[in-house]
């Protein structure tokens, strides 16, 4: 199954947000100001798409800490703490619960051209998350999601995720901690 997931986001952009809110062609015709010889775009918050030469998203990254990364990280540890026993302890999932509260308005704050619904971003992240557990290998923690089950509960993953939360900027995957 974590291959089909992995097939499935093949056909997005590189970097694409994982709730498939962000509309690129409009991001990226809102900010084209060099023509179709422009190959990158700096966004507020330091995100930078680069554009192949007909002007097509093919990559988006965040030089901060991308929120569809942690996106990706939180959704995979919650449907792991849903069907797997004892994935994540009571403190544990009280910091992933934490953190997903704490993302679902930043991520909406984000989205592009217009923020999201902040409704909409959590019906879509909860969709994730049940993507996720459909996946016969969730119970195998990836290496993000057991790096990030355990940095949540540390002094240092709450400044980090202050830190991530605080400024709105687009929602991408890449580069993924």
């Amino acid at each position: 199954m974590r291959w089909l997931a992995a097939l499935a986001l093949m056909t997005l952009p590189a970097g694409a947000d994982p709730l498939g809110l962000v509309d690129y062609d409009a991001v990226i015709a809102a900010h084209l100001d060099g023509g179709p010889e422009t190959s990158r775009i700096t966004l507020e918050g330091g995100v930078v798409l680069t554009l192949d030469a007909e002007g097509a998203l093919i990559d988006a990254r965040d030089p901060g800490d991308a929120l569809g990364c942690l996106a990706n990280g939180l959704a995979e540890l919650s449907a792991a703490a849903r069907i797997c026993p004892g994935a994540l302890s009571p403190g544990g999932a009280d910091a992933v619960d934490t953190a997903i509260a704490r993302l679902i308005p930043a991520y909406a704050a984000g989205v592009r051209p217009d923020p999201a619904d902040v409704a909409t971003v959590a019906e879509r992240f909860e969709a994730l998350v049940r993507t996720r557990m459909g996946d016969v290998l969730i119970c195998g923690l990836t290496e993000h999601a057991l790096f990030l089950r355990q940095f949540l509960r540390t002094p240092e993953g709450q400044l980090w995720l202050d830190n991530a939360l605080v400024t709105p900027r687009l929602p991408v995957s890449d580069p993924c901690f």
